[in-house]
């Protein structure tokens, strides 16, 4: 009988503390998680001048090259923002889809000097 009471307590109390857990992660991922930027196919001195401006700890940039995010399936998905300078990059249409497919789903792009007439980016 004692078990029973003790068992039901612990039960209650597990899920009590996984409730409270939920919240906590929830508000993490809601309102203190740092922003998370992805800035490609930047020059050095771009790349700098982003860096040494950004004086917010809550915006972590990451400075990649357009072929390695191209290569890399999962790049746009694990960015709440995209900055691409696209002085002398060159999309290809299955690039171009990726990003209207990844603006489509929110994702925040910022293109600098797009300046293809043959490529329209609708998002």
């Amino acid at each position: 009988m004692l078990q029973g009471k003790n068992s039901s307590l612990l039960r209650r109390i597990l899920l009590k503390c996984a409730a409270i857990f939920l919240l906590v992660a929830a508000f993490w991922l809601v309102f203190l998680r740092p922003t998370r930027i992805l800035v490609v196919n930047a020059t050095l001195a771009q790349q700098a001048d982003v860096a040494l401006n950004n004086d917010c700890r809550r915006i972590r940039l990451r400075f990649e090259d357009a072929d390695k995010v191209a290569a890399e399936n999962g790049a746009l998905r694990r960015t709440d923002a995209v900055v691409i300078f696209s002085r002398g990059l060159y999309l290809d249409d299955a690039q171009v889809a990726r990003l209207e497919k990844a603006g489509d789903r929110g994702l925040t792009i910022f293109t600098n000097t797009l300046n293809n007439q043959h490529v329209d980016v609708q998002c």
